[in-house]
């Protein structure tokens, strides 16, 4: 078998053993096709109030708090994970989308048609799982003119850090954006910020080491 059919018939089994049976699942349909949305959509975020109005526009008969019930099982074993905004306003937070990330970009990349339009995105779902891994406490940001910061995170017993992803150095106007959106939350935050890229990687995951 081809590691892409590894990958997708371990989601599979993820599927019928660790939720299907587990919590008795009766829609089967309907988690599969969150799974498959998620995994196909990460370092995007998830408004869960867009997702039934599209299942609801699809024919399908289900209710918002079943949604929230099927991602709290797909995250419980580890396939997934949603990375709240970073504010004060508990309210705030709640209301805005969350940012989905899988435990493995080989697994999305085996449910996703095309790859190379989707290698930033995959970039950052990898810098997401390297914070992850180091134990950090990890949020996204919105400036105050709307720009989106990829990661606010914060070791144990460290200051927070403003961290932006940008895969593609040889679009200018992808790197301008991308650091401009970051100077800015430096400004509002007061919190020092870097941009994550394939060439400073290896120098990013030392830095996640360092006390």
């Amino acid at each position: 078998l081809d590691q892409r059919r590894v990958h997708q018939d371990y989601v599979s089994v993820a599927i019928l053993r660790d939720i299907l049976e587990r919590h008795e699942i009766k829609n089967e349909h309907l988690l599969r096709y969150l799974i498959k949305f998620i995994l196909t959509n990460v370092s995007k975020p998830v408004s869960f109030n867009k997702l039934f109005n599209d299942l609801k526009n699809q024919g399908q008969s289900v209710g918002k708090n079943t949604i929230y019930e099927y991602f709290n099982h797909i995250s419980d074993c580890y396939l997934s994970f949603l990375v709240p905004l970073y504010t004060e306003s508990t309210r705030k937070q709640e209301s805005n989308p969350r940012k989905a990330y899988a435990v493995d970009t080989g697994i999305s990349r085996s449910h996703m048609i095309g790859i190379s339009e989707n290698m930033g995105r995959l970039f950052e779902n990898l810098v997401y799982l390297d914070f992850r891994r180091h134990n950090y406490d990890v949020h996204y940001y919105l400036t105050r003119t709307g720009r989106e910061i990829d990661f606010i995170a914060r070791s144990f017993e460290g200051q927070p850090r403003i961290v932006q992803v940008c895969f593609d150095l040889q679009d200018p106007g992808t790197y301008e954006r991308e650091k401009t959106a970051l100077l800015q939350a430096e400004s509002e935050l007061g919190i020092t910020g870097s941009l994550v890229t394939p060439a400073n990687y290896l120098a990013f995951l030392s830095s996640l080491r360092e006390p």
